[in-house]
């Protein structure tokens, strides 16, 4: 019996479902709370004011062989909002800026990562902060990874990111600082990531 070309195809595809396909997740790291930070800047009249959020959560799965098993799910906690005044955090935490009683917390949802050349790598997904949700392309750079030289057997990876956002374009404020001339346009946004994981 002789064999058509499609269908001894087909006859090689079912005996090797597997190749060339990548449907297993990445492994999954863990967060260090003592080495990770999520950072902004925003002008303030002449000279740029820094701030964090100190509390946040979230899942990390990444390999740069298996990027289609790899994503980013971020939650950060608004209401810890720290400019390191704290009258200035108190009226952050309001319906003015962030209202924190609403919107508790802002969020960004990987749905694919790209990589760039080298070590430079896009997270496509979705920022959500307040009422508003849009789709951006989060740049960052994996430094690598390598045994912690502290924790014997475990694995730690480092990764950063520098990137801006509109303020008005989430509804962090109504425009009316912007039009005085005290607050920029832009919240300048650097994330500095140590995770972990055990091999």
């Amino acid at each position: 019996m002789r064999l058509s070309l499609t269908s001894l195809v087909l006859a090689v595809a079912l005996m090797f479902p597997l190749v060339g396909r990548s449907d297993e997740l990445a492994s999954q790291w863990t967060i260090d709370p003592n080495h990770d930070s999520i950072n902004f800047k925003v002008r303030h009249i002449f000279v740029p004011i820094p701030g964090r959020f100190d509390h946040f959560t979230g899942t990390i799965r990444f390999d740069p062989q298996n990027l289609a098993g790899s994503l980013f799910d971020i939650s950060v906690d608004t209401a810890s909002v720290n400019t390191f005044v704290d009258q200035r955090n108190q009226h952050l935490r309001t319906a003015d800026f962030f209202d924190t009683a609403k919107y508790p917390a802002m969020t960004f949802k990987s749905s694919r990562i790209e990589h760039i050349s080298g070590q430079s790598y896009e997270a496509h997904g979705q920022l959500t902060i307040k009422d508003v949700t849009k789709d951006i392309a989060l740049p960052f750079t994996y430094l690598g990874q390598k045994e912690n030289p502290m924790a014997k057997g475990q694995q730690v990876a480092g990764f950063v990111s520098d990137f801006s956002i509109k303020l008005l374009d989430y509804h962090v404020g109504d425009g009316h600082w912007q039009q005085m001339g005290v607050l920029g346009d832009n919240a300048d946004i650097s994330l500095y990531f140590e995770v972990t994981r055990q091999p």
